[in-house]
């Protein structure tokens, strides 16, 4: 992002919560947002934590993910540059295929395997075991 000029949107998918000081890059990112322009912003939801425990997909203690954001602590940075939350939306988990690469041949035993494995979590958890709770928090924000 070129600091000497000035735009009318920028997005941040999946960036702050990796970063060691995301409030100083929502402050930089306000002095170079024209007044009235958006502001995308998609982290993990972090409310879900609270809701549904360590078993919540988006949590994971790594040196990855540094910060964890709910729609309230996301509100008071914004709010620090004259920013407010002009909308937000709450995303489920994404159904993911966790075969790998189609390319690869997966051997009949890992095939087995992989459908006895799933077929007991299934039993045991429920078919909804990556689909609980919303996965990711989108913000929309305008600068005032």
């Amino acid at each position: 992002m070129d600091l000497s000029k000035k735009y009318d949107i920028v997005c941040l998918f999946q960036v702050l919560e990796h970063l060691v000081n995301p409030k100083k890059l929502i402050d930089d990112i306000s002095q170079v947002l024209n007044p009235d322009a958006r502001l995308l912003i998609s982290v993990l939801n972090a409310e879900e934590y609270n809701k549904i425990g360590h078993s919540w997909v988006g949590f994971r203690v790594d040196l990855e993910h540094l910060n964890y954001f709910n729609l309230r602590n996301l509100s008071e940075i914004l709010l620090s540059q004259d920013m407010y939350i002009e909308h937000f939306w709450e995303h489920k988990q994404p159904s993911v295929a966790r075969n790998g690469d189609p390319k690869i041949n997966i051997s009949l035993f890992r095939k087995l395997y992989k459908k006895i494995f799933i077929s007991l979590l299934r039993y045991f958890c429920g078919d909804n075991l990556y689909n609980q709770g919303s996965f990711v928090l989108t913000v929309l924000a305008r600068k005032a």
